[in-house]
């Protein structure tokens, strides 16, 4: 029977980073008050429309959101516990 609480070791944590079309996965890191994730994404800034990399000015009209997903994952299944959509304009 398995315990309702989180087993350390066993229990990861990852988050999936959305801009646009792009995606993105953080490594697994262990479950903790204070989870040390140290990745570095790097998105390719365009318009959805256009193919070619924005200007800085253009930049403040493309409008999408950046959206961070956090994951447990357990074993193979993901449990999906937090999603934050954040305009970063």
């Amino acid at each position: 029977m398995e315990s309702s609480h989180i087993k350390i070791g066993r229990t990861k944590f990852e988050i999936h980073l959305i801009i646009g079309m792009q995606r993105f996965k953080s490594i697994e890191v262990d479950v903790g008050v204070e989870p040390a994730f140290e990745d570095v994404f790097y998105a390719a800034m365009q318009d959805p429309n256009n193919k070619v990399p924005l200007e800085i000015t253009s930049l403040l009209r493309l409008k999408q959101p950046i959206e961070i997903h956090l994951f447990e994952k357990r074993n193979a299944d993901l449990t999906l516990l937090s999603v934050k959509k954040i305009e970063w304009r």
